[in-house]
């Protein structure tokens, strides 16, 4: 696999497709749904230093309180974005890839990520990476696609479908994207990837519903999974 080419972030005019798409986007399951479920799962648990893996333009860090966040972005336009919007003393912006983490071990107390697993082709070095960096008891929440319903993901790309990738454009709530890539994990494949690196599954919600073209009215579209590392 190639990382830079399988990131179409990396090229600033779908970059500035997203940043005003995202910015644009009021009302719909990540404001209603996805950000309380984020910031309850982040006050619930206590925790103080927190890494985003995929943190774009730095929404996310907009809508949780922690001592330390770091977020983490392939795509350097997105993180001068996310400079822009979001700098402050204790949240830090860096270009770097969830398959290479480059911290000392067992340093953050949890991490998380919204939107970004069906990015990753290989689940299994995310997570050993993840395994790596968080602490003992460490928590760690996805929110990506449901795999119950990847017919919807898959009608909002159009372009070509190779296994379980897709590659083409993207519609979204406010607009689109004119490249994306998708990989369609199924439930069973990120659990067993997790199970297998060390973590604990402690809950998986289905949810999420409203926005059109992306969501079509369809019913719980996301997919949450909570574990914790164990020892």
């Amino acid at each position: 696999m190639n990382e830079a080419n399988d990131n179409p972030f990396e090229e600033k005019h779908v970059a500035e497709e997203w940043i005003a798409a995202v910015e644009s986007e009021f009302g719909g399951a990540r404001e209603n749904e996805v950000y309380p479920r984020l910031n309850n799962w982040i006050s619930n648990n206590k925790w103080k230093s927190v890494l985003e893996i995929g943190s774009g333009q730095g929404v996310c860090s907009g809508h949780i309180q922690v001592d330390e966040y770091i977020g983490i972005e392939p795509s350097s336009f997105l993180v001068d974005r996310a400079n822009q919007l979001y700098k402050a003393v204790n949240r830090k912006f860096i270009k770097g890839s969830a398959y290479n983490l480059d911290f000392e071990e067992s340093i953050f107390d949890a991490a998380f990520s919204v939107g970004v697993w069906f990015h990753l082709e290989n689940l299994n070095n995310v997570h050993s990476e993840l395994k790596k960096v968080l602490r003992e008891g460490g928590g760690l929440l996805i929110v990506t696609s449901n795999p119950d319903v990847h017919d919807v993901w898959e009608s909002i790309v159009v372009g070509e479908k190779e296994g379980k990738r897709i590659e083409g454009e993207a519609l979204l709530p406010t607009g689109k994207l004119s490249r994306n890539i998708f990989y369609l994990h199924s439930e069973k494949e990120i659990v067993s990837s997790l199970e297998k690196n060390s973590f604990e599954v402690i809950d998986i919600q289905k949810f999420g519903s409203g926005s059109k073209n992306v969501e079509k009215g369809t019913e719980k579209v996301w997919m949450s999974v909570e574990a914790i590392k164990k020892g």
